[in-house]
């Protein structure tokens, strides 16, 4: 009897003469008994722990950076992508406090330089402990190919920065290999096409994306692929 089929009876829950009939059905190489317990199984999560913890009890300023394509195209993204990303982490992560997104939009308005600004600095004056800097280097909800059907895909990078001066560096973390968020769900990291409008396009992947970078900050729990026990 394998480690593989004590796990699928482990998982079905099941006591008395139905789960010794499955284990032994499963034991003995029966597909048909081990997709049973499959299909019978509870949802199987495990715990993720978080990339970075150094936003717990601090506060933070979620800055969006764009370019003018991109702001021409999507109009206040920068803003929406500020406020889901912050309401992710002041909802998730334990004790953090985000500013508010409409501050920061502003802040940028009137500071046109404020890229080339020193990160720390950029994060005293917006009253943060850190910026969570993203930088939006592709979004599209509108498949090339047709251009009246949406598909939507987002690129970002994103670093963190501290406003404290005894940091060796300002920059205290980084999403390794960049960030991407398609709509619809799809293997394909292009995503599927659909015939849902613009709009809703857009707001799945700000809600997709900020869900995603947000996670990098603390632990939760994401379902578990079974398909390799079924082999």
């Amino acid at each position: 009897m394998g480690t593989r089929a004590m796990r699928i009876v482990e998982r079905t829950r099941l006591i008395g003469p139905a789960a010794m009939l499955l284990l032994a059905m499963a034991g003995g190489g029966c597909t048909g008994a081990r997709w049973m317990a499959y299909s019978m199984a509870p949802d199987i999560k495990e715990k993720i722990s978080a990339e970075c913890r150094l936003l717990y009890g601090q506060t933070v300023a979620v800055v969006v950076a764009t370019n003018l394509m991109i702001d021409h195209d999507n109009p206040g993204l920068a803003l929406d992508l500020s406020m889901k990303i912050a309401q992710e982490l002041g909802q998730n992560v334990p004790k953090c406090r985000v500013v508010d997104a409409l501050k920061i939009v502003n802040f940028q308005s009137a500071n046109y330089g404020w890229r080339d600004m020193p990160k720390d600095q950029l994060a005293e004056r917006l009253g943060a402990n850190y910026v969570l800097l993203v930088t939006v280097n592709a979004f599209s909800t509108v498949d090339p190919m047709t251009r009246e059907l949406s598909r939507g895909v987002m690129e970002a990078e994103a670093a963190l920065y501290s406003a404290s001066r005894t940091a060796l560096s300002p920059q205290v973390w980084q999403a390794t290999g960049g960030l991407r968020a398609a709509y619809p769900s799809s293997q394909n990291t292009e995503g599927n096409i659909t015939q849902e409008g613009p709009e809703k396009v857009r707001m799945e992947l700000v809600n997709r994306f900020s869900v995603r970078l947000a996670k990098k900050f603390y632990d939760h729990h994401e379902p578990v692929e079974r398909r390799d026990e079924l082999r």
